[in-house]
């Protein structure tokens, strides 16, 4: 990977007469920056984004992961104005006017519990786009009602083979059938590699925290959810999911690389025969 990088900065310096590469260059010297910083992070903690339209639960799905209200919630309509970060106690992450909370619910991983992807106020949506910047985890949260948006999507689409990806069905009940494979097909068709799936209740697990009762079936998989954030998502893991992600934007790069300006190698190969003539 050093010695890709290194060619791709001789790339990027390029400010000579041939239009495509230099037309490139600016792109080519954003990706670059993105790349190295992701190398820089390897050993950082995870960072996860709860991502989803308004109503889905996200902020819920934040308070039952802490076991306490962290974040505001509605049924009904948008509360979270700005990102609310969930972070080990001593951890430093966060940008100006997002929401800090220090905890040790998840002591291996910064939670950030973003805006509504489908909010009509620029600074909110900007902030989401902020926040899947810096995660290298989407959970994708989704209801049986509203899990196949258009705004999320066009949030998402930029970052495919970027991040990893986990659908959170939320509000799950016994009266309604789970969007399961439904859900998991639109993903694959929209070219996203799911990694996993959970159906929850959110709220029931929420209520069950905050009084102190034990867990029941009708929470479905929240401890499962638990346990893949606390235990499977270990050092280890996270430095995978990490180098997985530097990979697939790598590749992407040098798709579009070859996209743009290597297709006109042809006609630079013409040209140069026609000068040597």
């Amino acid at each position: 990977m050093t010695e890709i990088l290194a060619r791709l900065d001789a790339l990027a310096a390029y400010a000579g007469p041939w239009r495509p590469l230099r037309d490139e260059a600016p792109r080519l010297r954003t990706r670059l920056e993105e790349l190295r910083e992701r190398e820089q992070r390897l050993d950082d903690m995870l960072i996860v984004a709860l991502v989803g339209g308004s109503g889905v639960g996200k902020s819920t799905l934040l308070n039952a992961l802490a076991g306490d209200q962290l974040a505001p919630t509605s049924e009904y309509r948008p509360c979270t104005s700005s990102p609310t970060v969930y972070q080990p106690p001593g951890s430093s992450f966060g940008l100006d006017g997002w929401t800090r909370v220090y905890g040790s619910a998840l002591e291996n991983l910064v939670i950030i519990d973003t805006p509504d992807s489908d909010t009509v106020v620029r600074q909110h949506r900007a902030s989401v786009i902020t926040a899947l910047t810096q995660c290298d985890v989407v959970l994708v949260c989704g209801s049986a009602e509203k899990y196949l948006d258009e705004a999320t999507w066009s949030l998402l689409r930029p970052l495919q083979g970027e991040r990893t990806v986990v659908c959170v069905e939320t509000k799950a009940d016994a009266e309604q059938q789970s969007v399961r494979e439904h859900w998991l097909a639109r993903m694959k068709a929209e070219g996203f590699d799911v990694a996993q799936y959970f159906r929850v209740s959110q709220r029931r697990t929420l209520d069950r925290k905050l009084t102190g009762r034990a867990a029941s079936e009708n929470e479905y998989d929240f401890p499962r959810l638990e346990s893949f954030l606390r235990d499977e998502l270990n050092v280890e893991q996270a430095r995978r999911i990490k180098r997985s992600n530097a990979f697939g934007l790598l590749t992407k790069t040098l798709a579009g690389l070859r996209d743009r300006v290597g297709t006109q190698q042809e006609s630079l190969e013409t040209l140069a025969k026609t000068l040597d003539e």
